[in-house]
């Protein structure tokens, strides 16, 4: 088995958690703010404004997996410096991520286009963010 295969069972495991646990968090919350609970809507939104990390993990441990060769743990550990490394571009990344879902939750249609729209968009942020630790990495 290779080194990536081996990282990327775990990973995905991890992503399919994090996924999971915010999916049903969110509907739950959904639910309750649509049924007119003020207390479920003010959870819905803190914890859409809160899920910023989780997502901008998800968007750092794929960006990085699917160019360096890691294993879990240093995998793990790398995605969670970038996103202090580049406090910025993780949170707006975040807040499109689950701005994202939010809009495909309410309305079909966009899951066909916005995963490709997320992904060109967050790519600036990323070849910034891995340009600069490699030009750092180059110098040494």
């Amino acid at each position: 088995m290779s080194p990536s295969f081996k990282a990327g069972i775990p990973a995905s495991i991890l992503i399919a958690v994090i996924a999971l646990a915010f999916s049903f968090e969110m509907v739950t919350l959904w639910g309750g703010a649509v049924s007119g609970s003020k207390m479920s809507l003010t959870f819905l939104i803190a914890l859409a404004i809160c899920s910023f990390l989780p997502a901008s993990y998800l968007v750092w441990l794929t960006a990085i997996f699917s160019r360096y060769e890691f294993t879990f743990a240093q995998l793990a550990a790398t995605s969670f410096k970038f996103i202090f490394a580049h406090l910025f571009s993780s949170v707006i990344m975040g807040l499109l991520m689950v701005a994202a879902v939010i809009f495909c939750y309410g309305f079909v249609f966009p899951i066909t286009f916005m995963p490709c729209l997320l992904a060109v968009i967050n790519s600036v942020f990323i070849e910034k963010a891995f340009d600069k630790h490699t030009k750092h990495v180059s110098e040494q």
